[in-house]
């Protein structure tokens, strides 16, 4: 039986893209031996009126790694260190699915944080797929406030101790206790 915290699931839904993370507990199989194993994935799709293409979605694993470069990032864009570029530079990670296998290159991927012009921040997903008929190139952004970005980072800083393995279930935030008021 599964237990109540094999997966998680958490989104952003505006009206021209979507973000969804699922942090889930799979088994893992190795060397004759099996362990269970959390994984974070994320899923951008683009869309229009709240109709998202999910069939054409950017879907990446997020590794702990890829976790610290975006809490950096939230950092630095909060320090006013961000640098108003089109595509996100200094906290942005790169995915190649078939890295140091016969398909590498044929599918690249770029997620980052890019500050807006006025307000707000941007979830930048990037992809570019080599095909028969040609690269294919595909961008999604989807648009954050600060009260989101401040959501984000509390879900990655939540699911890094459990990606490195440090908890088995997910953290239980119990607010602290706040002592009564007493009279002298």
């Amino acid at each position: 039986m599964l237990s109540q915290f094999d997966a998680r699931q958490h989104a952003f839904y505006t009206t021209s893209a979507a973000v969804q993370f699922k942090l889930s507990r799979e088994t893992v199989s190795k060397n004759g031996g099996s362990r269970s194993q959390w994984r974070l994935f994320v899923e951008a799709a683009s869309g229009s009126d709240r109709k998202y293409d999910w069939e054409k979605k950017v879907s990446v694993c997020f590794s702990p790694q890829d976790i610290s470069v975006f809490l950096l990032g939230f950092r630095e864009a909060f320090a006013g260190n961000d640098a108003k570029t089109e595509k996100p530079r200094r906290y942005a990670i790169f995915h190649d699915p078939g890295k140091n296998k016969d398909t590498e290159g044929q599918v690249q991927k770029t997620i980052g944080i890019k500050k807006g012009e006025k307000y707000g921040h941007f979830l930048v997903f990037y992809q570019k797929m080599a095909t028969p008929e040609g690269p294919r190139e595909q961008t999604i952004s989807i648009p954050l406030s600060d009260s989101q970005m401040i959501e984000l980072e509390l879900l990655l800083q939540a699911a890094f101790p459990l990606l490195i393995g440090y908890y088995n279930e997910p953290a239980v935030i119990v607010p602290s206790a706040v002592p009564a008021a007493t009279k002298d």
